[in-house]
Order: C-alpha cells, then sequence, then structure tokens
C-alpha cells in the first residue's frame, strides 16, 4: 500500500513539475529530464539547466533535498552555469519506489525575484539476487584468505579466535569444501599474517610473511614451502640479511626473485643472493613497507610515506608533494594487466599493534595510471562511509572486488578492535559501483576482511572474527558456481539423509512445513530471479510453518541458514 501511495504522489508531483515553473520572468530552474530510474545500489545524474538575467553577473546558490544520498557538483555556481549536475546514489538501504528529490536556487546580488524551485524523481528497483550463485557458511572454522595454486590446490588457514590464523592448509579441489573443517595437511605454525602467501607456480614454492607471535615467541619471518610439502626454508633476521624478522608482504617476479617487505624495509632474493634496499641504492629508507606487486618490468611498492617504483634500473617515489596522490600512506595494492594501480590510501599512522599494520582511517580507493591519480571515496563510489577498504582483488575482466570496513577505536572482548561501517562486497566495472550487501545477498554482516579469486574466478571472501552477527565466510560467482562449490538446490539432490530436512507438502497451494528446523537459524523464500518473496515463518510443535498463499503459481527456492552454513531446497507453488 506504501508503494502504492508513493507512486501516486509521484504522478501528481510530475504534473506540477510539467506546469510553467513559478512565474518569474529572471530565474528558472530545471533539470534535464524528469524521473530516472535506477537499481539498488547504483547511481544516476540529472543536468541542470538555469535561466538568468543577461545582465546578471553574480553567483547562484544551490540546494536540493530527499531522503536519498545527492550530491550537487557544486553548490556555488558562477558564471557561465555550464556542467552543473546533481548526482543520486540509490544506496542499499533504500526501498524500491518513488523518491522526490527537490532542487531550488538562489542568485545574488539580491534583485527582486531571485529564488527558483524544481522537482525531479528516483525511481529505485530492487537488485535480484540468485541463490545459485552464493555459498554461505558460518562456524568457529574461518579461514582468513583461500588460494588455489596451477595444480588446483587450495590453501588457507584457520583464523582462531585470537585472529592470527597460524595454520596453513592445503587441499585438492575436489574435496575442498568436504575436508576444509577436518584436514589432515598441515603445513606450518608460526608467525602471525597479516597478508595471504604468495604462490610461485613456476618455481613450485609457496612463500608466507610473519610477524612475531606473543603467544608462543614464535620470531617470524619469511617460511618458503615446496608445494608439494617436502622442504621448507626460514629467512629472518638472525639467519639471514633480512632487515626485521616482522614481515608483512612477498611479491615474486619472472626470475623467481622473492621482493619481501618488512616493518623496517625491503629485501630482494634471488637464489641465495641478498640485496637491501637503502637510501644509498633506492629511494627507501628503513621504513614500513605494506604492499608489492609487480606489472610487467615494473615493481610497485607501498609505504607509509607514498609509492614507490623501481624499473630494474631507476627509483621513483611518488607522493602528495610531488604528485597528485591523494594521501600518503598506501594500505593494500593491486595492478591490472593495463598496468593501473589500485590502492587504498590513508593519512593515517602505521600501527604496528592490533590491527597488525593497518591503519585506523583511510580517505578512499585510488587508481593511478602512471600520471594521473582519481580516488574513489563515499562521494562517488559504494565503499562505505569510513572510505575503508582491506583487500583488492581485480579478475579477468577487470572488475575490481573490494572487502569493506574499518577498525574502531576503544575496547572489545577480543583485542580492543571492533569493526564498522563496511558496505560489503564491493564491485567495480569501471563505469557502475554494486554492493552485494544483507540487503541484495545471502551475506550475513557486511564487515568484510578479505575478498580474492581463484583460477576459475569464483570470488572468496571472509568476515572479520570480531563481527557480533556470526562469523562467516563463502564463495560468489555472477554466472553460477561450479558443481563442486554450488549450494543443494532441490530436494532430490539432497535427501532426508544427507542433511534431515523435510518441505512438505511439495508442491503446495497454500502453505508449506519444513521438518527437521532444528538446527535452522533464519529461513527466506527466493524466486526465480533470487529475489526474496517472504522472510516470515512461525514455529508449530518444532516444525517451521510458511505461508505462500499470496505468491502466484511457480518454483521458488527456500533458502536457510544454519549454524554449518547454506541449505537451498525448492518448494513449487501450484494452483
Amino acid at each position: 500500500m506504501k508503494s502504492f501511495l508513493k507512486l501516486a504522489i509521484a504522478i501528481l508531483l510530475f504534473s506540477i513539475a510539467k506546469q510553467p515553473l513559478l512565474a518569474q520572468s529572471d530565474f528558472t530552474l530545471k533539470t534535464d529530464i524528469d524521473t530516472l530510474t535506477i537499481v539498488k545500489g547504483k547511481s544516476c545524474t540529472f543536468k541542470i539547466e538555469m535561466t538568468l538575467p543577461k545582465e546578471f553577473s553574480g553567483w547562484v546558490v544551490l540546494h536540493s533535498s530527499s531522503e536519498l544520498n545527492e550530491r550537487l557538483s557544486d553548490t556555488m555556481v558562477r558564471s557561465p552555469y555550464l556542467g552543473v549536475t546533481l548526482t543520486v546514489n540509490g544506496t542499499q538501504k533504500f526501498e524500491p519506489g518513488f523518491y522526490e528529490i527537490t532542487l531550488s536556487g538562489e542568485y545574488f546580488p539580491n534583485s527582486g525575484n531571485n529564488k527558483a524551485l524544481t522537482r525531479c524523481y528516483v525511481r529505485i528497483l530492487p537488485l535480484p539476487y540468485n541463490p545459485a550463485q552464493w555459498r554461505i557458511f558460518e562456524s568457529s572454522f574461518i579461514p582468513s584468505f583461500i588460494q588455489q595454486d596451477n595444480e588446483k590446490n587450495y590453501w588457507y588457514n584457520q583464523c582462531s579466535i585470537d585472529g592470527r590464523g597460524d595454520a596453513l592448509f592445503k587441499q585438492g579441489e575436489n574435496t575442498l569444501i568436504k575436508k576444509m573443517n577436518n584436514s589432515s595437511d598441515f603445513f606450518v605454525e608460526g608467525g602471525r599474517r597479516i597478508n595471504p602467501p604468495t604462490i610461485d607456480n613456476t618455481n613450485g614454492y609457496i612463500w608466507l610473511a610473519t610477524r612475531y607471535n606473543y603467544s608462543n615467541f614464535t620470531l617470524g619471518g619469511v617460511i618458503r614451502y615446496t608445494l608439494d610439502g617436502k622442504d621448507k626454508t626460514v629467512f629472518n633476521y638472525k639467519n639471514s640479511p633480512l632487515p626485521d624478522s616482522n614481515a608483512t608482504t612477498i611479491a615474486v617476479d619472472s626470475k623467481g626473485g622473492a621482493w619481501i617487505g618488512t616493518d623496517k624495509g625491503l629485501a630482494y632474493l634471488l637464489g641465495d643472493q641478498w640485496t637491501i634496499f637503502t637510501t644509498s641504492n633506492s629511494v627507501l629508507d628503513k621504513e614500513p613497507i605494506t604492499s608489492i606487486v609487480i606489472s610487467g618490468a615494473n615493481v610497485w611498492v607501498g609505504t607509509t610515506n607514498g609509492l614507490a617504483k623501481y624499473d630494474g634500473t631507476n627509483w621513483t617515489r611518488f607522493t602528495p608533494q610531488n604528485s597528485g596522490m591523494p594521501a600518503p600512506f598506501v594500505w593494500q595494492l593491486a595492478a591490472e594487466e593495463s598496468g593501473d594501480l589500485w590502492m587504498g590510501l590513508s593519512t593515517s599512522q602505521y600501527n604496528q599493534s592490533y590491527p597488525i599494520g593497518q591503519p585506523i582511517s583511510m580517505v578512499g580507493v585510488a587508481k593511478f595510471d602512471g600520471k594521473n591519480w582519481t580516488l574513489y571515496n563515499n562521494q562517488n563510489s559504494l565503499i562505505g562511509i569510513n572510505n575503508y577498504i582491506n583487500s583488492i582483488a581485480i579478475d579477468k575482466k577487470g572488475n575490481k572486488w573490494f572487502s569493506t570496513a574499518s577498525p574502531s577505536l576503544g575496547d572489545s572482548s577480543n583485542g580492543g578492535a571492533k569493526y564498522v561501517h563496511g558496505s560489503g562486497i564491493v564491485k567495480f566495472d569501471n563505469t557502475s559501483w554494486i554492493a552485494y550487501s544483507t540487503v541484495n545477498s545471502p551475506l550475513i554482516d557486511n564487515n568484510i576482511n578479505w575478498v580474492g579469486l581463484d583460477n576459475n574466478g569464483n570470488i572468496w571472501f571472509s568476515s572479520y572474527i570480531y563481527i557480533e552477527s556470526g562469523r562467516f565466510w563463502g564463495v560468489y560467482n555472477e554466472v553460477g558456481l561450479p558443481p563442486f562449490l554450488a549450494p543443494p538446490t532441490s530436494v532430490e539432490e539432497h535427501p532426508e539423509a544427507t542433511d534431515g530436512i523435510t518441505i512438505y507438502p511439495n508442491p503446495t497451494n497454500t502453505s508449506f512445513t519444513i521438518s527437521g528446523a532444528d538446527n535452522i537459524l533464519t529461513v527466506k523464500l527466493m524466486n526465480s530471479l533470487g529475489i526474496m518473496v517472504n522472510d516470515q515463518w512461525s514455529m508449530v510443535n518444532g516444525q517451521l510453518n510458511v505461508n505462500v498463499a499470496d505468491l502466484a503459481s511457480g518454483v521458488y527456492f527456500v533458502q536457510m541458514r544454519t549454524s554449518t552454513g547454506m541449505i537451498t531446497k525448492s518448494v513449487v507453488v501450484s494452483r
């Protein structure tokens, strides 16, 4: 009823807007179009047109008012009054429907009839998701990264409650989900890690950057395993020239050389030969190295004091003082095939305590094409109100994927930090932004710690272990998950003996009952487009009852979240 009322109001206002704009001869204001339609998470832009007296030479102040998160290109506009736009963000919190925007203006100096008013409208549509694209797991076990080598083996850790994730495990593709909670292929227990390992498929190594472990007094440093697990080498400041045993990040070049970042500078290991970079042979000092990527012949090094580039001969440092770099602290770094760089940026100090190395605040994510800088923040993207990103992954199509949420100051029961203001898993295709969140996806919480890709383009993600609504991890694929990862989609695929959950009657015409529901936490009913049509259910004699009397005939999906993951079954409504 509320939607119909909004529509009726919108139609009435449309007719008003079509009438002459305020009987004023000297100042009129309008937009290029009355109504624009977007889906949740998208944005749209209205062009603003103004008519002023010929002799006018002052300025115009524009204002807009609506429930939406809108932004004028300039609130104070000066002659020639061109290129003024109103950008509207249909963020995930808004329900589908029509939204009115009142646009008003006043020009100066005061010359009598100097005010104008007009209206425009945004229609927001729901953004559907397909249950076959997602698989969510909620349990005490949570990997903070999942990576795949060229032999289709997956590498992951089991992040304990203290967040160190000391253990490294390996599973084959076909046994990944089945054995992740009970893996026997154990590799290492050592220092704390803040970044996923680096897999060198060419030379058969996996490299780990670790830090001092306060719980078991493990020194930290760099650990190199052969991919078959038969050989292990440890480098630290006691047995090598490594500048510091608090290692942060590793990248491997085409020669098999390892570029190693630490809290006290950069090192390079090729074979058994070490090179330590200082002011005598580079632009770097004994400073924290936060991230390293290799793009073509260039090595890019993120630091707390700018971005450094090494082309094999010369070093160059980019900072806010000598370039358009928006902020000096590089937190996370990724490179496209084109060579363009993407990085999270901050103006805060490097935090060597907990969270390990993370900046407390960020200004957003920046793109650098070698000459020009573009900053994306909460004004022109969907990365969240705190402008915070924790990881960056770039797929084969060039889509950028970001995990979002920021650490907050203050005490908590787990390590003195909580995570807030996440907007979920954010995707940018170089044109449009979309944020997969609790509103338009099965994510349990919007505070995402990490997102990464495997060889087949599956997008893996995990939450922070400190979120209050439950720890979870999972996998997503826009075109549907492969069979070995896909969730159950029907009763036939997963008989009662598998999960103990039965839906009856099926088909049904008014309601259905879910038995074996002791372990079910939430129930959602989705249509064939993945749009939620009902999340209301009642408990009767230990069984869940779902009313479908108002639904049209068709196939629907019952999505049930349990303490061990997501279960999806089909139900047919027939009349």
